[in-house]
């Protein structure tokens, strides 16, 4: 099958393509990164689990941007941003919005 020919391919490409990115996320969660301004950018986690909802955990790497600070948009708190990295969690059905502030 055609799919199953080129599924290695596709899956080396990504794997050297998230390397450049400028943010990534591990995890079992949907994700996107959208730049706000020069010197911040806004990180969107969502449960992955559409037909399972649950809790997810997320790490949130910023791979090249020097991070300064972070918070909970929807909360309002502050995040410990520690080695350019948080861990959080994502509730069950829901989502979370994370918002960096980076030297620009």
């Amino acid at each position: 099958m055609l799919c199953s020919h080129f599924q290695p391919v596709v899956l080396d490409s990504l794997c050297k393509g998230a390397d450049r990115l400028p943010v990534i996320v591990r995890g079992n969660v949907a994700w996107t990164v959208v730049r706000l301004d020069p010197s911040h950018v806004r990180v969107t986690l969502i449960d992955s689990g559409y037909i399972d909802p649950a809790e997810r955990q997320a790490e949130i790497v910023l791979q090249h941007l020097n991070g300064i600070s972070c918070r909970d948009i929807l909360s309002g708190k502050p995040l410990d941003l520690i080695d350019q990295s948080i861990n959080l969690s994502v509730p069950a059905g829901s989502m979370r919005v994370i918002d960096f502030t980076h030297v620009p």
